[in-house]
């Protein structure tokens, strides 16, 4: 799966729906520095990956002050701020010579499990860290105990714009990014690469279901946006509008939908389909809370107790076939 991690200092977005159209799938955006957020704030960044559908988070750059749970804080408060909660929350904890910052294996240990842990105490499940390799190696976070943790590494070789692997990393790595160099349509200059071994986007974080329930979940929301109908602009936007309007056409003809893009397409009345989702996924919703939200823009309405009833039946296990009875 393919990303980029951005910050508005160094890099300007001119054309989404380019960067949509290199293959990029998901997007980290630098939100919060030490104790606040960041110097280039992440809305114009968060707004525009999500208008194309790329599944969009933040990340935090970690000082050695505040304290841990401060920080983690500060990039929760910007997550929610933004609902930018589409990629797993990421803590950049990393060596800067020139500002004098340097991480010792006690202090990375200390500062990053109290992150993490934080960012876990206020709804979190999945976190992720990132630095290099070489530190990465020394740290070893996958064992510090934080449950579902991704590792976003860093390791470029000679940076040529390339993948040129890992180089013999013997650590677990979740996210590779693999150059600093990387030129994407649509953003001016160079920009990080990403290769996601696993999926760090919001599909990958319905932990409180099984992989089964999580697919079912996901085609049965999946199903509903893909019968609303949807208008392309003159600037080759794609909006979502009533069945009927001139010039509209249904999901399936236009082959270039997907579900992170139908979601990023989503009005405010469709939105709570998605905040409906998460808290089922966090353990903090129900299915008659989805079902509810996902009724009012269902062709035609639907009743919330009779969509409930046939979800939850779509989301129990087939019975196991028996011998028969004693």
């Amino acid at each position: 799966m393919f990303g980029i991690d951005i910050y508005g200092r160094y890099q300007t977005v001119t054309d989404w729906w380019a960067v949509r159209g290199a293959g990029v799938r998901f997007a980290w955006v630098k939100a919060s520095d030490g104790g606040g957020p960041a110097r280039v704030r992440a809305d114009a960044l968060v707004a525009g990956a999500r208008s194309v559908g790329i599944a969009v988070g933040l990340y935090h750059f970690a000082q050695k002050s505040p304290g841990p749970e401060a920080q983690a804080e500060v990039l929760a408060g910007e997550v929610s701020r933004l609902e930018a909660r589409g990629v797993v929350p990421a803590l950049d904890m990393e060596d800067n010579a020139g500002a004098g910052l340097r991480w010792s294996v006690a202090e990375a240990r200390e500062h990053g499990t109290r992150f993490l842990h934080r960012l876990r105490e206020l709804g979190y499940d999945r976190t992720a860290i990132y630095s290099s390799v070489g530190q990465l190696g020394l740290w070893r976070p996958e064992g510090w105990g934080v449950p579902e943790l991704v590792v976003w590494a860093a390791r470029y070789g000679s940076n040529d714009g390339s993948n040129q692997g890992l180089g013999g990393y013997g650590g677990r790595v979740d996210v590779h990014q693999y150059t600093s160099v990387g030129r994407i349509p649509g953003i001016s200059g160079s920009v990080d690469l990403n290769n996601a071994l696993i999926d760090p986007t919001e599909e990958g974080f319905l932990s409180a279901l099984s992989d089964i329930e999580q697919r079912t979940l996901y085609n049965r929301v999946m199903g509903f946006l893909r019968q609303r109908w949807y208008l392309r602009g003159e600037d080759g936007s794609i909006a979502m509008v009533p069945e009927g309007t001139p010039g509209a056409v249904p999901a399936a003809a236009l082959d270039t939908l997907d579900g992170n893009h139908l979601v990023g397409l989503l009005g405010e009345e469709e939105a709570a389909v998605v905040d409906a989702l998460r808290l089922l996924s966090s353990g903090r919703g129900t299915v008659a809370d989805l079902a509810a939200a996902i009724a009012p823009v269902l062709p035609g309405g639907t009743d919330p107790d009779d969509f409930a009833t046939a979800l939850r039946a779509r989301l129990a296990p087939p019975p196991e076939s028996g011998g028969g009875a004693e």
